[in-house]
């Protein structure tokens, strides 16, 4: 951008402008002005520098400006607060009170004073040197009052001050601190859908410290700038920032296989997201993209869209002494190819589903890793014959428990009562465990040492495993995560459970009793329910009739079960086939989700 005083304006504007700060600087010494309304930032008024700035108005293009100095007590403030939230930027209110509308010329412009703008306390330099700005056209208002949000640069110059510029009248109704985040809102503050609501029919426009034009097309948002607000990797001090959707509510979500979506373009990535009538926020966590910090565009549903903001994660989810203790917020679609150099640490990652907080999710590195944290709870809650016991640590060495895992708070609180009744020496990566759950509070430490029930669930997998089947993993063991901490759902499961057909259902639980790799327990009714759930909708119910038929000809069960055997075929494993689309039916109308699918943002 060229000096204020020369090219600020356009075209006609220039030379105005150059006789307007002659004119400010000439009266800048009225420091004392104080007015009303929300002006102040600590407890005091700003410094207004020229007559505008007292009245808060500009009434003519030949008095286009407003400029203000911060207090020093002001500026203290910011920089505490800035350190504080890890960011900052200045939010003003602006309305256009021109009588007549200009076609297309009408501008206005919003940016920061430094230290080297002034040549003492109140005057100004005659020149003031090229910087950002947020640039604009009055016509872009929405019943004439616009907010405005500029980003201070994280590693840059503390501002000194702001000033505002239009071409045609306008007043600055408030100006506040915030903390920073760059993006839109249709409506003030972005919470629901404008006046309906309760919330101000006034868009909000949020820049980073290269600043921007104002584009009321709503089709995109411009992150470019991110990494000089925001923390650009994740380490043991810093996180990267996430990006949050709101949506309009939505009652016809369509079909499960035809629903309605939503897609944007991040850099090199197209997510596609799934709308569901209970959700209309979204959270997308920058270390899940491989461009975080670029322009996003909105190609299909943009209509859908009232707010888009990148903002920083809150500083709990920072690892602690090393160790990461809360789950990232997310739709668990992205996990699956979540890159791995985004990861807090090396040997895992851990999520919260955003959907379904309280569950929280462990990707491992490798199996070897998960064995280690999961193996011994294993077997001591689920495998017939170990059940109640304690394995040692050299059989947890030799024998694998599960390539994925999920256990709900009973289960884990009992397995760590246990372990303390019986002095049971645990791994470091079983007390790194039991440090995640009580963090969460999935479990309780009692004053005894036992441990009590809290509420959520924990499930895993690692990157040992092919992709196609971490996705299937996925969808198995997240079922699991819904199915503990959500009663109305297990007892839907527990009445289709008991009106399954006799035949179908012997034929899973044989299945799961004699495979070498599971070796459920059959005579625990809540594990039998909760298989049974999870395998109707771990894949898409196109699948079903394949993936049932293939256990019936080609594993084990001929040999021990052959009776079962040739039901099955004989009836194309339709029973299991009905249930998977009962089950997909259900769950995408009351979650937006589906057999095989648990997430709503895809890739």
């Amino acid at each position: 951008m060229n000096k204020i005083t020369k090219t600020l304006l356009i075209g006609s504007f220039a030379v105005m402008a150059l006789c307007l700060l002659i004119f400010c600087l000439g009266i800048a010494g009225t420091s004392s002005a104080r007015f009303h309304g929300s002006m102040e930032i600590n407890g005091e008024h700003f410094i207004p520098l020229n007559k505008n700035a007292q009245s808060k108005e500009v009434s003519s293009s030949s008095k286009p400006y407003m400029f203000y100095k911060f207090t020093a007590k002001q500026k203290d403030f910011i920089a505490e607060y800035k350190r504080q939230k890890g960011g900052a930027a200045l939010q003003v209110l602006i309305e256009s009170t021109a009588t007549k509308k200009k076609s297309g010329d009408g501008r206005f412009e919003f940016g920061f004073l430094y230290e080297d703008d002034f040549l003492s306390e109140t005057e100004l330099c005659p020149e003031l040197k090229a910087r950002n700005s947020i640039k604009g056209k009055f016509e872009s208002l929405v019943e004439n009052k616009l907010r405005l949000v500029f980003c201070m640069e994280k590693d840059g110059e503390l501002p000194c001050g702001f000033y505002l510029y239009g071409s045609e009248a306008f007043s600055l109704g408030e100006v506040k601190l915030s903390e920073a985040k760059i993006g839109w809102s249709k409506f003030s503050e972005g919470k629901n859908e404008g006046k309906d609501k309760g919330q101000e029919n006034i868009p909000l426009f949020a820049f980073g410290p290269d600043g921007g034009f104002v584009d009321s097309s709503f089709l995109a948002v411009d992150f470019s700038s991110a990494g000089k607000v925001f923390a650009n990797a994740n380490s043991l001090g810093t996180l990267l920032p996430k990006v949050e959707l709101q949506f309009a509510p939505i009652e016809d979500v369509g079909s499960p296989d035809n629903p309605v979506t939503f897609h944007l373009r991040a850099g090199n990535e197209i997510l596609k997201v799934i709308r569901a009538k209970k959700l209309p926020r979204m959270v997308i966590q920058c270390s899940s993209l491989q461009e975080p910090f670029s322009s996003y565009e909105f190609i299909r549903g943009a209509d859908m869209l009232l707010s888009v903001f990148m903002s920083a994660n809150d500083e709990s989810l920072l690892p602690s002494n090393g160790i990461v203790l809360r789950g990232l917020p997310t739709d668990l679609g992205l996990v699956t190819d979540w890159p791995q150099y985004n990861w807090r640490r090396s040997d895992y990652e851990l999520y919260e589903w955003a959907e379904f907080p309280g569950i929280i999710f462990f990707d491992f590195a490798n199996s070897k890793i998960q064995d280690q944290f999961f193996t011994r709870l294993a077997y001591f809650v689920e495998k017939e014959g170990y059940k109640g016991t304690f394995v040692d640590d050299e059989f947890i060495l030799n024998n694998h428990g599960y390539n994925a895992h999920d256990y709900g708070a009973a289960s884990l609180a009992k397995f760590f009562t246990q372990a303390e009744r019986q002095k049971i020496k645990l791994n470091d990566c079983e007390r790194l465990l039991k440090k995640v759950l009580l963090a969460n509070s999935i479990i309780v430490q009692r004053d005894d040492g036992t441990f009590a029930e809290g509420s959520g669930a924990v499930i895993s997998m690692s990157r040992s495993s092919t992709p196609e089947l971490r996705k299937k993993f996925l969808a198995h063991e997240c079922w699991h995560g819904i199915y503990f901490t959500n009663a109305p759902f297990r007892n839907l499961i527990a009445g289709l459970h008991k009106k399954f057909n006799p035949q179908a259902r012997e034929f899973l639980e044989l299945y799961w009793a004699n495979n070498p790799n599971l070796h459920y327990d059959r005579s625990d009714d809540f594990l039998m329910k909760n298989e049974f759930m999870a395998y109707m909708l771990q894949q898409d119910p196109a699948e079903a009739k394949k993936y049932f038929m293939g256990w019936a000809r080609d594993s084990f069960m001929p040999r021990i079960a052959p009776k079962l055997c040739e039901y099955v075929v004989g009836n194309d494993a339709e029973d299991f086939v009905s249930m998977s689309y009962l089950l997909d039916s259900w769950t995408f109308e009351n979650w937006g989700l589906g057999a095989g699918r648990v997430s709503l943002i895809l890739r």
